[in-house]
């Protein structure tokens, strides 16, 4: 079974699969990953910043407002 590739618009999933093989990516820093671009995708959608929280909270129920806050407001 392999794992899904949340890193698909960035890497294969060979690479992905090799590289989650070999305990080479952080799993904290893919899901903040994965957080920002659907806050994104949503705000391109025109879902308001409030609603688009929401949904990410409902998503990620293991997150705090805060936390998913830092997440897609901080400029990397």
């Amino acid at each position: 079974m392999t794992a899904s590739n949340p890193l698909e618009d960035l890497i294969n999933q060979e690479t992905f699969e090799l590289l989650s093989k070999e305990g080479l990516l952080n799993k904290k820093k893919v899901r903040e990953y994965q957080i920002i671009a659907k806050y994104h995708k949503l705000k391109s959608m025109d879902v308001t910043t409030q609603a688009a929280m929401g949904m990410l909270l409902e998503e990620f129920p293991d997150l705090c407002f805060e936390t998913i806050k830092k997440i897609t407001y901080f400029e990397y």
